[in-house]
């Protein structure tokens, strides 16, 4: 976890790298492979925007994953609807 708490997500981004070893959080290929720190992202896993938005962890670490661009605009802002969820669709996080 950073020595501080930020309210730009975006300060984080050498922690999640370091953190995560420098691997995509979903499908864990190493940053080198796709394109280095300029080919990753910083994904939301609870999304901040769309249908099930929860932009209160916008900045909170722990929500915070380290991500190639692929797999991040895979995920995008998707996240399952109560009924999906109660009916067992939902997202694996991997942490």
């Amino acid at each position: 976890i950073p020595p501080r708490v930020y309210a730009d997500y975006t300060r984080y981004r050498p922690f999640l790298r370091r953190d995560f070893q420098y691997r995509c959080a979903y499908c864990l290929i190493h940053e080198y492979y796709f394109g280095g720190e300029a080919g990753g992202a910083i994904d939301h896993f609870r999304p901040r925007n769309g249908a099930f938005a929860r932009p209160d962890l916008e900045s909170v670490y722990e929500n915070l994953y380290w991500t190639c661009s692929e797999c991040n605009q895979n995920k995008s802002d998707t996240w399952s609807s109560s009924h999906e969820y109660y009916n067992g669709f939902r997202f694996l996080d991997p942490c």
